[in-house]
């Protein structure tokens, strides 16, 4: 980026020891963008030899990069370090003891249901410490999905130090078995708004440890979702030969597939509810699509395409729109499914050719990192599946931006390159005064949505002169538009890379 013309300037890849190790001309300006007027790729693709690079243009000179094929194998593993982070109950979490060992004091919604309810465990959502049935579900998912795909990335990581990826998604499943607590109930949320009442503590001192409610909002979404996980979580412990739990996680699939059926429809938000899923034919299709790859019914495969038809498939992924992942689990089965995915990955290919930086969206809406890791995960499955380049760099590029390839040039990934995320809305890394392990920012919001919401930053703002009018990232633990992290943010950030590594 520059304020000025760069057009056929020279630049120079110096290597640890200060040798040019590569040398080319920077192109035409890609165009304006942001606060410059001047973009330009400094390509250096044919250099491929592993080592420590610095950039030279003129007189500046970027800090030390690394090439090497296993770079990005790391991530996963550092990724996950998130989740044990966010443990809740007595469960070894890291960086804070054990916290809400009475989770529930009483269940709202149910009026057939008296009394206390045990949904201790589980995770804490994101920076605060509610928990919740839709992207507890969801994470499972994708750690599910993330082992079936590529189990040798994670093959080591319970030594060492490492975390477990297996442990992790099992402490997950078991959160949500205890949430269906009986026929055609299911907890859907831990805590309310009370939680964001009582300022920044620990989750062991948490003065509303006694009066934690959990609430029955259960809707088809929430059945589907929870079966969805289970179902995959059955595949991934028959593989590994924890057969007994494999068992009782297909069970509960069943169990929860077959009650979704007379559970309430999705629609609009409650009130209570920090997650709502306005939709539910993604979810019960991703349901359907999972039981039929484990039990290998067809009844499965029949009500999997027609939940997706009729819900026309989907774009990114996210909890609250599983219908691109629905399609790329389907694509090479059925050729409608295959069919709206690559008009999916056309139109944001398209969309990120256009962009200087990759960028795959028409705005950027409140987590737009997670949407954009979203885009990036269903084009590499693409690629999986068929053996196919095409969106090889709509791809690549979502995982650039991640690590710094962006407007501010700042890594959203805690602890991965030099100038990334480090004032993370979250009271356990600020109380403690730590970098947040695997911690994920939600990155860039629309400048109206972020001055709406009447955030006032903690400190100045490092990242002032890259601000535009487009959009906002801001380092800074009041920030929670751009820089609270989230389980399943985390989850889909694990997935993409994951992914990425299963094509090397």
């Amino acid at each position: 980026m520059s304020d000025t013309a760069l057009e056929r300037t020279t630049f120079y890849i110096i290597d640890d020891h200060s040798r040019i190790a590569f040398k080319g001309s920077l192109p035409r300006n890609a165009g304006a963008y942001g606060n410059f007027q001047y973009h330009y790729f400094a390509d250096f693709s044919s250099l491929t030899e592993s080592g420590a690079y610095r950039l030279q243009v003129l007189d500046q000179t970027t800090q030390v990069f690394k090439i090497g094929v296993e770079i990005s194998n790391s991530l996963p593993d550092s990724l996950l370090r998130f989740l044990r982070v966010q443990r809740c109950g007595d469960s070894e979490a890291l960086h804070h003891k054990a916290c809400h060992l009475k989770d529930a004091t009483q269940l709202i919604g149910d009026l057939g249901y008296k009394g206390a309810i045990d949904l201790t465990g589980g995770w804490h959502d994101a920076g605060d410490y509610t928990k919740f049935t839709l992207t507890t579900a969801y994470t499972c998912y994708l750690l599910a999905l993330c082992y079936e795909l590529n189990p040798g990335v994670f093959h080591d990581f319970d030594r060492d130090g490492r975390i477990d990826i297996l442990e992790e998604l099992k402490f997950g499943l078991e959160w949500l078995i205890k949430a269906h607590y009986g026929k055609n109930r299911l907890a859907t949320q831990v805590q309310d708004t009370t939680d964001h009442t009582v300022g920044w503590r620990l989750p062991e001192n948490d003065p509303l440890a006694s009066v934690r409610p959990a609430f029955n909002r259960a809707t088809k979404a929430h059945f589907g979702s929870a079966s969805a996980a289970l179902a995959l979580g059955s595949a991934v412990f028959y593989s590994t030969g924890d057969k007994v739990f494999a068992k009782k996680c297909c069970q509960q699939s069943e169990q929860l597939y077959d009650e979704a059926a007379v559970a309430s429809p999705a629609g609009a938000h409650n009130g209570e509810n920090h997650y709502y899923d306005p939709t539910d034919r993604d979810n019960l299709a991703l349901a359907a699509v999972e039981l039929y790859f484990l039990t290998a019914d067809e009844r499965y495969f029949t009500e999997a395409k027609s939940h997706i038809d009729s819900a026309k498939g989907g774009h990114w992924i996210s909890w609250g729109d599983m219908g691109g992942i629905v399609d790329a689990r389907l694509s090479s089965l059925y050729p409608p499914s295959r069919e709206r995915l690559e008009k999916m990955l056309s139109y944001y290919d398209s969309l990120s050719a256009s962009n200087p930086f990759g960028y795959p969206l028409e705005s950027f809406p409140w987590g737009s990192l997670a949407q954009q890791m979203g885009v990036g995960a269903l084009a590499l499955m693409f690629e999986r599946s068929f053996q196919s380049a095409r969106f090889h760099w709509l791809a690549l590029k979502q995982g650039d931006f991640a690590l710094g390839c962006n407007p501010h040039g700042v890594s959203f990934i805690a602890g991965f390159g030099w100038n990334y995320t480090r004032n993370f809305h979250h009271q356990v890394a600020f109380l403690k005064s730590i970098v947040l392990p695997g911690g994920v920012a939600e990155g860039y919001i629309e400048r109206g949505v972020f001055e709406k919401a009447g955030v006032i930053l903690s400190t100045e703002d490092r990242f002032a002169r890259f601000q535009w009018n487009d959009a906002v990232y801001h380092d800074d633990r009041n920030d929670f538009l751009c820089n609270e992290p989230t389980i399943y943010l985390t989850a889909q950030t694990i997935f993409y890379f994951t992914l990425l590594s299963s094509l090397k």
